[in-house]
């Protein structure tokens, strides 16, 4: 009974973790590739980048994929009666829950390990990777017509950008450092 319940959390286990994972990456994709490969940068970089940021998906889809699963099965067994069968034929509840609450908390115990060393040192990496490519490439974060407001204090409003030479055009800077006086 062990090995049938755990034998049947695999698929669902890893549909689960491939279709999170898979979202998770398209809305990277979508938000930041093409203002990544508009700047010119090296496929290095670019795929660097995005290996980064796996560790804040893989932080998230391994308990989300871990309950996927357990509902999709216990659901599924529920369904064709088979948890009735196996108590009918004297298996204990506990008996089956217990094989998925172990492998819970090795998952769980793993998880903590992840969590603790290679999540912060990714999120890490992936911040100083974002600066140095900030320092080199600055007009990486600000696009054409969009209110740029990461500098305390000021927006900025640029018209346009010349990508060869970085040279910003049509610049309007709002100070608000001053609450009673509003600058342009």
């Amino acid at each position: 009974i062990t090995k049938y319940i755990l034998k049947e959390h695999i698929s669902p286990f890893i549909f689960g973790i491939g279709t999170i994972v898979f979202l998770f990456i398209l809305n990277i994709l979508f938000r930041d590739l093409g203002r990544l490969l508009g700047k010119g940068l090296p496929i290095k970089i670019i795929i660097e980048f995005f290996l980064y940021q796996l560790a804040w998906i893989v932080a998230l889809a391994i308990p989300m994929a871990v309950l996927i699963a357990t509902l999709m099965v216990f659901g599924r067994l529920s369904s064709e009666n088979e948890i009735t069968a196996l108590k009918a034929s004297g298996a204990h509840l506990y008996s089956l829950i217990s094989p998925v609450l172990i492998v819970s908390i090795i998952i769980a115990a793993g998880m903590i390990q992840f969590n603790n060393y290679v999540y912060p040192e990714s999120n890490h990496r992936l911040s100083m990777l974002y600066s140095d490519i900030s320092r080199k490439k600055p007009t990486l974060t600000l696009e054409p017509n969009v209110f740029f407001d990461d500098i305390e204090n000021y927006n900025l409003l640029v018209h346009s950008i010349d990508d060869d030479t970085d040279v910003l055009h049509g610049i309007i800077i709002n100070d608000s450092s001053d609450p009673k006086y509003n600058k342009t």
